[in-house]
């Protein structure tokens, strides 16, 4: 009866392979406009989420655009001043826009590329265990809540955004310190001239990793691109009709596997923002039981 079984908002996670990561996104369903209510709310939550607003907590085009200048740009001039970039991208109906694209280029350096239509869940280092965990650690957070402290009084949409904030932030700190603990374990071995297996990788080295998205020129690694087991038969599909559908289909081994990952610039997609999000089969909605991943080998699941 609280109301927070259902949609709130849109979390929007941006990733890197290694380093500190940028802060997560919350989008909440409604204006931008601000009065004396409103800036007392925010004054409330959690200073480590960054906060947008749209009426329906969508990533639309002026949201894609605001998250540049409020998310990207800001953490790219602290953490990466200079630094040329390259961003992978959904084909988001805000992200293929030319807008954002404009948007991105003057506030980031680099190449904007974006991956096959439907098929995040097989390329994208975000869907590949990322989301998930933020969905697990959140959920158990409203579990805690729900069980501890919710005494069936009514809750406010004011109670309830501050407190996403607070546990998105919560996640994000607890996935920092394992990310930590596990590149400064890595440097060791590193440091010591020893080999440092994929498992000793951070989850979202991992990410990048299994994905393909760390693919090299002369194949150094490949073993380790190991997208879900359960989908190897869609993703050589997959890999095939992006060749066919962009005329580079010719007559292939049947017994060389395609590699799972290709980018290619994307024309604008005829795909509602909405039906993109969570819930697009990438195995990063709603979790309704609390099933922890495994973090230590999470790879492996």
């Amino acid at each position: 009866g609280s109301g927070l079984d259902k949609r709130q908002c849109t979390l929007q996670l941006w990733i890197r392979g290694e380093g500190k990561q940028p802060a997560p996104v919350l989008i909440f369903r409604g204006s931008k406009r601000s009065n004396k209510n409103r800036r007392a709310e925010e004054a409330k939550y959690d200073k480590g989420v960054i906060v947008l607003w749209q009426p329906k907590a969508w990533a639309d085009t002026t949201t894609c655009v605001e998250w540049v200048r409020k998310a990207l740009k800001p953490f790219l001039d602290k953490e990466l001043p200079g630094k040329k970039t390259l961003q992978l991208c959904d084909n988001l109906n805000g992200q293929v826009a030319k807008d954002f694209i404009e948007a991105v280029a003057e506030g980031a350096p680099g190449s904007l590329r974006f991956g096959p239509k439907k098929a995040t869940h097989i390329w994208q280092p975000v869907d590949h265990h990322v989301g998930v965990a933020y969905n697990y650690k959140m959920g158990c957070m409203y579990d805690d809540f729900m069980t501890t402290t919710y005494d069936d009084t009514k809750i406010t949409k004011s109670q309830v955004r501050i407190l996403l904030t607070q546990w998105a932030a919560r996640a994000y700190k607890e996935l920092e310190a394992e990310r930590e603990k596990r590149e400064a374990a890595c440097a060791a071995l590193e440091a010591a001239g020893q080999p440092v297996p994929a498992e000793a990788r951070s989850l979202f080295y991992r990410a990048f990793l299994r994905t393909g998205c760390l693919v090299t020129a002369d194949g150094t690694g490949d073993e380790e691109i190991k997208p879900h087991r359960e989908i190897k038969g869609e993703v050589e599909q997959k890999f095939r009709d992006i060749l066919s559908e962009h005329g580079a289909c010719g007559p292939r081994d049947d017994d060389v596997v395609p590699p799972p990952f290709i980018i290619y610039p994307s024309d604008t997609s005829d795909e509602e923002s909405e039906e993109v999000g969570d819930d697009d089969g990438d195995g990063d909605g709603p979790l309704d039981e609390r099933e922890e991943p495994d973090t230590e080998d999470i790879d492996d699941e």
